[in-house]
């Protein structure tokens, strides 16, 4: 093989070698893209339990508005009575209070930002590589037909 050809074929084979480990391991990658989908799976969970509560708070907020026996109710709950009222307390007694959760906190999506630096030099090297190793292929075939031709 021509030296012009095992320097093309080693190219091309760096080439090849970055490419597929591109497709895996880099930033827009296969692994990089599962994490973005995972990621926007828990988001748009999280939107439906936001929507679940807000759906939830708007029916009360609708029955605060119109319900006066609600009002007054919430109202001695925060502590405020009518004239002549009073609270009772009894011990061991916990009142029922309602409580929501706001959905979960997510950070911001913090990509990693990946120089391909580690997948440029691996290419490389397998490049490097195979072109010395055509190099040593070439060189052993090259004694093997010397010696076939001195014994023949």
């Amino acid at each position: 093989m021509k030296p012009g050809y095992r320097l093309l074929s080693s190219i091309y084979i760096t080439f090849i070698v970055y490419s597929l480990l591109s497709l895996v391991w880099g930033p827009a990658g296969i692994l990089q893209t599962s994490l973005l989908k995972v990621y926007k799976n828990r988001l748009v969970q999280n939107t439906i339990e936001l929507g679940v509560i807000s759906n939830q708070l708007e029916l009360q907020f609708d029955r605060l508005r119109t319900d006066e026996d609600l009002i007054a109710l919430k109202a001695r709950e925060l502590g405020f009575f009518r004239v002549g009222e009073g609270e009772i307390i009894l011990n061991g007694y916990k009142k029922n209070s309602i409580s929501y959760s706001m959905g979960s906190y997510y950070k911001n999506f913090n990509k990693k930002i990946t120089d391909n630096s580690h997948i440029r030099l691996f290419s490389t090297i397998i490049g490097i590589l195979s072109f010395l190793l055509m190099t040593i292929l070439k060189d052993n075939s090259n004694v093997h037909r010397q010696k076939n031709k001195t014994n023949s």
